[in-house]
């Protein structure tokens, strides 16, 4: 089983490099056994990235009236209640759609942990005290969510 974490975001808008740092610090953890991207590419692009996975976990940033560092979970069914806050996650399920529509081997599984933002639409570098403060946590629930995804494989095929 082929797994992906995939970090999305910019690092020159503040805390929309929030999925961008957390893949970085995760990328240590995950060794040879887990591939790790941090991107600053959306949309249709991102196909290139997620074909020939079976597990995708996606991190982001997400503006959804939260206190801003909290951790939001969700698969890419719910991605609709993200996808008006989040430029990144727009595209996602039609990423996917994409790909399985042309034929390609997609993620049969795809988690979203997405860090309420305080600040998406500044121009500045580096992330605000809340969400610096946060992304430590979210590298540890993503490792989670992938030891958990690891787990299931080596039941799998011991």
């Amino acid at each position: 089983m082929r797994i992906l974490v995939l970090g999305l975001g910019n690092s020159l808008l503040r805390d929309d490099a929030v999925g961008l740092v957390v893949a970085e610090a995760l990328r240590d953890r995950a060794g040879p056994s887990v591939d790790v991207i941090a991107t600053e590419e959306s949309g249709l692009s991102l196909l290139d990235y997620v074909v020939g996975y079976d597990r995708l976990l996606v991190i982001d940033a997400v503006k959804a009236g939260s206190a801003p560092g909290t951790l939001h979970e969700f698969d890419v069914g719910d991605i609709r209640w993200a996808s008006t806050a989040n430029p990144h996650a727009t595209g996602l399920p039609e990423v996917l759609a994409l790909g399985s529509a042309l034929g390609s081997k997609m993620p049969g599984e795809v988690r979203v942990l997405a860090v309420e933002a305080q600040e998406i639409y500044e121009i500045k570098e580096g992330l605000t005290p809340a969400l610096a403060a946060a992304a430590p946590l979210a590298v540890d629930r993503a490792w989670e969510i992938v030891q958990g995804w690891i787990a299931d494989r080596q039941e799998r095929h011991p």
